[in-house]
């Protein structure tokens, strides 16, 4: 057998790099009434793709608890992200299928058909690929609470609401 040759070569240099800063603003420590704690959080991402360029994308986020007993915890979050096409996706992928042959129903029940008689499915090959495939951006938030009420201990409950818009 021969050696199948595939059409496409490349290669994508991919450079990232990400920070992240949580930051307690408030505690007990300051005595402040209905604020146990009040934290804030910052991050970003930066990304370089040799294919499509580079991109920077922040986060935000709070939390705060305003009991000692940490029974309630509001939290809210804003960011973006970014996500590049697979780079298999993008470039020529060679697929390949055997020959199958197909039943054929018969008075005596399902026989298999005579290769000869082009009851088959061919074996063969695709290539397959979209090259104009474009990056996935996203803006999302997220608002939501956790309770913890004090006489139920083993009990957490979180409700959460959160927005997802997706842009290509």
């Amino acid at each position: 057998t021969g050696q199948e040759s595939h059409p496409f070569s490349g290669s994508r240099q991919v450079a990232s790099t990400y920070i992240d800063v949580r930051v307690p603003l408030l505690s007990s420590k300051f005595s402040v009434p209905l604020i146990h704690s009040f934290e804030v959080e910052a991050a970003g991402r930066y990304d370089y793709y040799s294919d499509f360029g580079s991109t920077e994308n922040p986060k935000v986020a709070g939390r705060y608890q305003p009991f000692e007993n940490e029974s309630v915890t509001f939290r809210a979050s804003y960011g973006t992200s970014f996500q590049a096409p697979a780079f298999s996706a993008l470039k020529l992928q060679y697929l390949t299928f055997p020959t199958v042959n197909v039943p054929d129903e018969s008075p005596g029940g399902f026989v298999y058909a005579n290769a000869q008689q082009n009851d088959q499915l061919a074996g063969g090959s695709l290539y397959v690929a979209n090259p104009n495939l474009k990056p996935e951006t996203s803006q999302n938030w997220t608002i939501g609470v956790i309770l913890n009420p004090p006489f139920l201990k083993h009990l957490t409950v979180s409700v959460d609401y959160y927005n997802l818009a997706l842009s290509k």
